[in-house]
């Protein structure tokens, strides 16, 4: 079975943006670039991880953006992210995001339960990625991430991202400023992990900021609308 790429719809179902004539295939690893947001992305409704198919009804044609911001999650948990991100998102001037951290809160010690098993996993993340690429080495201990957990800590189990999204702790993930530096609390901060997965190893936030901004503008006024699915002609076999 083959798609006929001259059939897809104009829109993305998501954000009702006009898509381009490029068809984009995942996200190249390493290979830091800004892409046009428009570029139409083949995705599976239900992602794969959760037990979906490349079949018949199971595929849409959806913008680069929505597509990377869906990830492995569902249409309703985009479409509540992309109201998060029209409502909060701060772009800003400068060359990253910067929605500066909020005013310290008393922790109770089920949030810094919640906080130090987000350490955990994330510090057994960077154990793995070094072991990979011992260039990313650095100094960075499980208590570094715990006080970069507590300083963006919100209440709750959710923290306060650079962009300005309030987002569930687990949606945080630690990214590098430097992408030529090692792991270190001077170099690290939590970022949400669809926006660590767009920017990859650019020198700054210039694609994050190029999706955002093209999220910001999406049509969400029949949020509520089907997403159209791909069938019948659009499909060879």
């Amino acid at each position: 079975m083959s798609l006929d790429l001259q059939r897809r719809p104009s829109q993305c179902p998501h954000c009702r943006a006009t898509l381009s004539e490029t068809v984009q295939y995942g996200i190249s690893s390493g290979q830091p670039k800004l892409i046009d947001p428009h570029v139409v992305s083949v995705d599976a409704i239900t992602p794969r991880a959760h037990g979906g198919r490349y079949t018949r009804e199971n595929i849409a044609f959806v913008c680069w953006s929505c597509s990377v911001a869906k990830g492995h999650g569902s249409v309703a948990a985009l479409r509540s992210f992309l109201l998060a991100l029209k409502e909060r998102a701060v772009i800003g001037s400068g060359r990253f995001l910067a929605v500066d951290p909020p005013r310290r809160t008393a922790l109770t010690e089920m949030d810094r339960q919640y906080i130090q098993e987000w350490a955990d996993r994330q510090h057994q993340r960077v154990l793995n990625t070094v072991a990979n690429n011992p260039r990313k080495a650095g100094d960075l201990s499980v208590g570094d991430i715990v006080e970069l957990g507590c300083a963006r800590y919100i209440g709750q189990g959710r923290y306060l991202d650079p962009s300005g999204l309030s987002l569930p702790l687990w949606a945080g993930s630690l990214d590098r400023i430097d992408p030529g530096g090692g792991y270190a609390l001077s170099n690290v901060r939590a970022l949400h992990t669809v926006f660590n997965r767009i920017r990859m190893d650019a020198p700054d936030d210039a694609p994050i900021k190029q999706v955002i901004a093209h999220l910001k503008a999406a049509d969400l006024d029949d949020a509520d609308a089907p997403v159209e699915m791909l069938g019948g002609e659009q499909f060879r076999r």
